[in-house]
């Protein structure tokens, strides 16, 4: 049996930009982070803090601390 919901979605809406640190775990929210732009380890896009490992977009994705990229 096929079940279609329409309008519904079980998928996280992640964000298409990669500015942002809307994915750090609490231990590194806790953090200061340099304003200079870095490269995320995961798409290459630039990163809002050379601290940060992924990008706003690929934490939200990979349910990963953009910084320590422990588990969320």
């Amino acid at each position: 049996m096929i079940v279609a919901l329409t309008g519904f979605s079980c998928l996280k809406r992640c964000p298409e930009t990669n500015w942002g640190m809307d994915y750090l775990c609490t231990s590194c929210q806790k953090l200061g982070y340099p304003a200079a732009i870095g490269t995320c380890t995961a798409c290459g896009r630039g990163t809002s803090s050379i601290a940060l490992e992924l990008c706003n977009s690929c934490g939200c994705k990979l349910d990963q601390c953009q910084h320590c990229r422990k588990s969320l």
